[in-house]
């Protein structure tokens, strides 16, 4: 769980992350579960670039007492639709199993009722147990109708006004 010596605060991810990005994302124990490939600075640099332009991502730096451990944020966000795919990594290996991903995933569902989103999905491997068990202790249940051999689905809705009212009245 999260100890108390430890202040866990989010910013906007930027630019000056590029180093810690590639570090993080050619992790064996992160980059096992992403299914993505290995990165160098210059590919880093180019994501950022693109990420810059695109308004249907937010992302933010997880901070430890101020350093850089992890991204949260939001991909595909559609105001439309009032949905986004969400996602947690906590790139520094200590910080895992502290209970930090429940709490980035609380920080981004509380970011997204803020800019109007209602429902939040994402995918997450199979074997990857530690980020089930965080993402169904934030509230996303399985989606089993999207599911496939390696990913899990999984959806997080927030209360309708008639939903709140049920509850009070309960």
């Amino acid at each position: 769980m999260i100890r108390d010596d430890v202040t866990i605060t989010y910013r906007p991810h930027t630019s000056d992350l590029i180093e810690m990005r590639v570090k993080w994302l050619n992790d064996p124990a992160v980059n096992q579960h992403l299914g993505s490939s290995p990165t160098n600075q210059a590919k880093q640099k180019i994501w950022f670039e693109q990420y810059e332009q695109d308004e249907s991502k937010h992302f933010f730096t997880i901070l430890a007492d101020s350093q850089p451990i992890g991204v949260v944020g939001l991909m595909k966000s559609d105001l439309t639709r009032k949905t986004a795919e969400a996602f947690v990594m906590i790139g520094e290996a200590e910080y895992r199993g502290r209970g930090l991903g429940v709490a980035a995933i609380e920080y981004i569902k509380q970011y997204a009722t803020g800019i109007g989103l209602t429902s939040l999905y994402l995918g997450v491997h199979q074997e990857n147990q530690a980020a089930i068990h965080a993402y169904q202790s934030a509230g996303f249940a399985f989606n089993p109708a999207k599911d496939d051999a390696e990913w899990l689905a999984m959806n997080w809705h927030s209360k309708t006004s008639s939903q709140l009212f049920q509850d009070v009245s309960r």
